[in-house]
């Protein structure tokens, strides 16, 4: 279990450094896909979005596969960071009609199949509320949960998965 935890915890610190820069340069973004468009647009640097997501699914999906050993819902493992790579893979959902299409699908199957597996394999399903009374809290704190309520809704998602899997792998 210390290398699927290691490996966790690895995808957690990209994925905060990754919003703690974000927020730092742009604010709160309408939509984490939306760093993107900031990224490329203001810095020519795009590609760090699709870098991000890649480096976290793909630190987290052999640890979480090996989590789920003995789960029926194993699957949900594999489908969820999988989903994460096709959200990367199609960043530009504003500009092209088809990567639209595979980033929303994707986007919605991966926080589906998260969830899932945070209610189904594990004892935390609590750790979702958690979260998002938390995240709600900052999003009315901050002003934004408005302009940014997808934004929001993204960061307790991840924040659960990252929570619970670390959880789940140590206890």
């Amino acid at each position: 279990m210390y290398l699927s935890t290691l490996s966790i915890t690895i995808a957690s610190i990209i994925f905060i450094a990754y919003n703690i820069v974000a927020l730092s340069l742009f604010k709160v973004p309408q939509s984490l896909s939306m760093t993107y468009y900031l990224f490329k647009d203001k810095y020519r640097c795009g590609y760090v979005f699709p870098i991000m997501m890649y480096l976290v699914a793909g630190f987290m999906m052999p640890a979480w596969i090996s989590l789920s050993v003995g789960s029926s819902f194993q699957f949900l493992s594999f489908f969820a960071p999988a989903a994460i790579l096709f959200v990367g893979t199609a960043p530009a959902f504003l500009s092209n009609p088809l990567e639209n299409m595979v980033h929303q699908v994707a986007a919605y199957a991966s926080a589906v199949f998260s969830l899932l597996w945070i209610i189904l394999v594990t004892p935390y399903w609590w750790i979702i509320l958690l979260c998002l009374l938390v995240i709600a809290a900052l999003a009315i704190v901050t002003n934004t949960y408005k302009n940014s309520y997808i934004y929001w809704l993204e960061i307790a998602a991840f924040t659960s998965t990252f929570i619970t899997t670390i959880l789940f792998s140590i206890l």
